[in-house]
């Protein structure tokens, strides 16, 4: 008796094609179950709106009060010194100097329209009318001073042979008086004096003192008076001691006159009068003719060393240096 498989009997009757389809329809019946099942478990979705943050990364050894923010400290009041240099960055760098006699109201237009530094007046003469040149000074301080400012700075020529002529300065030490003095500190004191007097005038600068040396032979005997001293221990005991005397009481002095024009010798040059500072015997020894001009220049340059504000400077050549 045969034996048949039913199975292979079976399996051999089915078409190809039918298994194709069972199989497709098997897979999208598959994804559709899948879809329906996660829909119903998934949990609705919602939109969360996530905001960035600055996490402040801490430095070691910081806490967190330290890492706190602080508030500014307020700005500090302007001072009196930072509203004098605003006040002189508006003003024209010059040292007006203005003839007695020919101030009238033109020259009074120019100074409002130029607002220099400072204003000095030059009187004619020996003696100066101490009620005429205080008087001539409101003027121009009525027309060339702001409301609340000390600028610009009036000046008067520094002589302590006219100052007798105010009454202010009457009773204050000579120069003579400087040469018999051993204490330099009494010295800078009759300085100071000098200043609070002229302080009360109005007067904030001092058109020097003269501080060249006095030298034989080029200044007249009769003008030794003028002088501080013929060494340079002398103008730098007496001279600048007394300059920074003027200086202390807050008036400014302005050592004159540099590099020395009453050494300078009178020059025609091209039809034209010059000053010319010319060592005694300029075409010998170098180094020689170096250490007099150098004995010569050395008040105006321990003036700077010791920081005296102002220097006034002439109009003369130096040969050797040029």
């Amino acid at each position: 008796m045969e034996v048949i498989d039913l199975n292979v009997k079976a399996y051999k009757k089915q078409s190809p094609f039918r298994m194709i389809a069972i199989f497709v329809l098997g897979v999208v019946v598959g994804f559709a179950l899948f879809y329906i099942y996660s829909q119903l478990s998934s949990p609705p979705s919602k939109e969360i709106s996530i905001q960035p943050q600055i996490v402040q990364q801490k430095e070691p050894g910081e806490t967190e009060e330290s890492t706190q923010k602080e508030t500014p400290p307020p700005e500090p009041k302007e001072t009196e010194e930072q509203k004098l240099v605003k006040e002189l960055e508006n003003m024209s760098p010059l040292v007006y100097l203005v003839d007695e006699e020919k101030l009238n109201d033109e020259m009074l237009n120019v100074l409002q329209q130029i607002h220099p530094f400072a204003v000095a007046i030059r009187h004619s003469g020996e003696n100066v009318n101490r009620d005429k040149f205080l008087g001539l000074l409101q003027k121009i301080r009525n027309v060339t001073q702001q409301s609340g400012s000390d600028l610009p700075l009036f000046a008067m020529k520094f002589d302590l042979n006219y100052l007798p002529s105010f009454p202010e300065f009457q009773g204050l030490p000579k120069i003579s008086d400087f040469n018999m003095e051993t204490d330099i500190s009494k010295i800078a004191e009759a300085g100071t004096s000098y200043a609070q007097k002229a302080r009360e005038l109005g007067i904030s600068m001092f058109l020097g003192p003269m501080i060249e040396l006095y030298v034989a032979g080029r200044v007249p005997e009769t003008d030794k008076g003028y002088y501080f001293g013929d060494t340079t221990e002398s103008i730098q005991k007496i001279g600048l001691s007394f300059a920074q005397g003027i200086w202390q009481g807050k008036v400014v002095p302005v050592i004159k006159s540099f590099p020395g024009k009453s050494l300078a010798q009178k020059k025609e040059i091209d039809n034209k009068t010059s000053f010319v500072l010319e060592v005694d015997n300029p075409g010998g020894d170098m180094n020689q003719a170096i250490s007099q001009l150098a004995t010569w220049l050395f008040p105006f340059s321990e003036a700077v060393h010791q920081g005296l504000p102002a220097l006034l400077v002439s109009h003369v050549a130096i040969p050797l240096l040029d």
